[in-house]
């Protein structure tokens, strides 16, 4: 019997196919051999299933296997060079597997560093009075317990306090609350019209934080 991908004759075939052949059709998982990683040349992010995150190559191999076979466990080594280790079943014959990698790394610009660096901000904390001295360190670490795409600021001086502009407008109310509730700040709101879009107009919020 001829087997139908390689050609050659066997007694036996499975499926119309040789036992390498057939190996090579019938894998415990599916991954390309080559994949493009897009990373942020500003933040060091990569971007995953559309949206950005820290850099974790593992992650980014997981998300690009596909489980073919049964009760598969997969385990990937990244040094010197990326590979897949997978133990598993194929029609009830356990397989192991390895599979080498190719990743090539691409530099962007993400849409969060873009913001960043065009001066975009949505709402603006206006920190006045008796300004605490660990106010930045209390920013910094509420930020990083926000999951939020534009959870980004800047900071900027002026003559009667520091002005802080954050690319979400849920972010500012949520670091303003904190101040509030943790700092003992008094909040004022208020709205500036920025510009129109699609016929609706679009406000920028300013919110006073005034410490006593």
């Amino acid at each position: 019997m001829q087997c139908y991908l390689c050609g050659n004759d066997f007694k036996e075939l499975r499926e119309r196919l040789c036992d390498s052949c057939y190996a090579k059709e019938f894998q415990l998982i599916e991954v390309a051999k080559k994949l493009e990683m897009f990373v942020c040349k500003n933040c060091g992010g990569m971007k995953l299933n559309n949206k950005m995150r820290e850099k974790n190559i593992d992650d980014f191999i997981k998300e690009n296997i596909k489980i073919k076979g049964k009760d598969v466990k997969v385990s990937i080594e990244n040094s010197p060079n990326p590979h897949i280790y997978a133990v598993g079943f194929v029609d009830d014959v356990k397989r192991e597997e390895k599979y080498h990698l190719n990743i090539e790394e691409r530099k962007i610009l993400c849409d969060r560093c873009v913001k960043l660096k065009s001066g975009y901000y949505e709402s603006k904390l206006q920190l006045r009075g008796n300004i605490p001295k660990n106010v930045l360190e209390f920013t910094e670490k509420q930020m990083k317990n926000i999951r939020n795409e534009n959870a980004f600021y800047r900071v900027q001086k002026v003559k009667d306090g520091l002005d802080i502009f954050l690319g979400s407008k849920s972010v500012a109310k949520k670091i303003a609350a904190q101040m509030k509730r943790q700092l003992k700040a008094e909040l004022k709101r208020s709205y500036k019209l920025h510009t129109r879009r699609e016929g609706k107009d679009i406000y920028r919020d300013s919110i006073s934080v005034r410490f006593t």
